[in-house]
């Protein structure tokens, strides 16, 4: 009966060192997907004939999505802490 336990025990720390193993693997994808991405939209930009306006006009647009979403997120970010403050207040009372 131990040995049993045993075995599954020693499986189941395997299984758990390949499922990190697999999501390590899974976040290097990830940022080589982005990579690719990136360069994609760098060569689909270089192939294009703009003008130095457009390119800065590009780039502003840009900054402004960029603090939008920072915005949202320190939005978000401060209801959900909001939120989790008045759930604890509720359950000590």
């Amino acid at each position: 009966m131990q040995t049993a336990l045993d075995r599954n025990l020693v499986k189941q720390g395997k299984i758990v060192e390949k499922i990190e193993k697999l999501k390590l693997e899974l976040s290097i994808l990830r940022e080589k997907q982005v990579e690719l991405e990136n360069e994609t939209v760098l060569k689909e930009f270089r192939s294009r004939k703009i003008s130095l306006d457009e390119f800065l006009e590009l780039v502003r647009e840009n900054k402004k999505e960029e603090q939008k979403e920072k915005a949202l997120a320190k939005k978000v970010n401060e209801e959900t802490n909001t939120d989790w403050r008045n759930k604890n207040n509720e359950e000590i009372r």
